[in-house]
């Protein structure tokens, strides 16, 4: 045989979304090789997508022998295959004869797609003639469909995580809204509480001036019992002040009878037979009351001042 046999994990759908291209059979040590892949219409690189180099009979993907990460597209939202390349450098290269093939595997660790095996050889004109046995054979294939069966665990595994990731976002979110609602309800909380304390201090503001217009109030019911008990007192004094001036008023009509009376009996000349001293005594009783009746209207007019408030 002059090749490596082509693994049989290349019959599987996953290890095709990349292709390779032109990958030679043998490739000259120490010196850099340029590795040509075509990523797939239905394939969407990432940035952490990475392009290996592995000896064939590999199990998992951390048996690689070296590795670049895969550049992603210019142009991502093309709906066409892209073609890519990326180049190894010479000193991360292997050194022996072993078959090796490139792997590309995305960012999530699963293989998209698988070369065919190739060899580092001094010379790639000279005759070299790789045996191997059937036994090899059946070795690689049954490694193959390990590593095929161990992929599908990893991506049964991968969609289960990803479906409990998924439900646990949705049980992050719902707890989120719930916290975002109880947030507002505290906030609006303490401003009720803030609104119900200036209710408060308002009420006592308000029950304090109240208090004081009761005060207030009591102050001038007070004042008007005063003023009441003192215009009864103004009411008694001036019935008092009437009945005497009905009686000053009485004693000034029976004196103005009496001095009609004289002078009727002065034009008669029956006034010098009158006693003189009866004479004075009339005239002074007379001057008395005037003063009195003076008295009683000069007193009447100050208490009618005096009961103003």
């Amino acid at each position: 045989m002059d090749q490596c046999p082509i693994p049989t994990l290349l019959e599987h759908g996953n290890f095709s979304q990349v292709l390779f291209n032109n990958v030679e059979k043998f490739y000259v040590p120490r010196g850099d090789i340029t590795c040509y892949y075509t990523l797939t219409e239905k394939f969407i690189p990432r940035p952490k997508d990475w392009i290996s180099i592995f000896k064939v009979g590999w199990k998992t993907t951390q048996e690689y022998y070296s590795f670049m990460w895969a550049p992603l597209p210019k142009d991502q939202n093309k709906d066409s295959a892209t073609q890519q390349e990326i180049q190894f450098k010479a000193y991360y290269l292997p050194k022996d004869v072993e078959c090796y093939q490139f792997c590309y595997v995305d960012e999530d660790g699963l293989v998209r797609g698988t070369s065919v095996p190739f060899q580092f050889c001094p010379d790639p004109d000279e005759d070299i003639v790789v045996v191997i046995n059937k036994e090899k054979v059946e070795e690689m294939e049954l490694l193959s469909e390990e590593l095929y069966q161990e992929n599908q665990e990893l991506k049964d595994k991968y969609a289960d995580l990803h479906e409990q990731l998924q439900k646990k976002q949705v049980a992050l979110e719902a707890t989120q809204r719930v916290n975002k609602t109880l947030e507002q309800e505290v906030e609006e909380k303490a401003s009720w509480e803030e609104e119900k304390a200036s209710w408060e201090e308002e009420k006592i503001s308000l029950e304090e001036e109240k208090a004081s217009w009761e005060e207030e109030k009591a102050s001038w019911e007070e004042e008007k019992a005063s003023w009441v008990e003192e215009k009864a007192s103004w009411e008694e004094e001036k019935a008092s002040w009437e009945e005497e001036k009905t009686s000053w008023e009485e004693e000034k009509a029976s004196w103005e009878e009496e001095k009609a009376s004289w002078e009727e009996e002065k034009a008669g000349g029956f006034l010098s037979s009158r006693p003189p001293g009866l004479h004075r005594e009339t005239l002074s009783q007379k001057n008395k009351t005037k003063q009195k009746l003076a008295l009683v209207s000069k007193q009447s007019s100050k208490g009618e001042r005096g009961r103003k408030p």
